[in-house]
């Protein structure tokens, strides 16, 4: 999970990195609201965990 800011705006980036594959697979890039609501419901049971960034 990463927090960038782009024209004012925070946003969020959920990805994952597969090193062995050399894959980066993004689950979702968005604005703070309702973020890890609808994260969660994307991300399969004993999938990619969420972690969210330090503040």
């Amino acid at each position: 999970m990463e927090k960038f800011k782009a024209e004012n705006d925070q946003w969020l980036m959920a990805y994952e990195i597969r090193a062995r594959d050399h894959v980066v697979i993004f689950h979702a890039v968005g604005q703070h609201e309702n973020f890890y609501r609808d994260l969660t419901k994307h991300v399969q049971p004993g999938g990619a965990k969420i972690a969210r960034p330090q503040q």
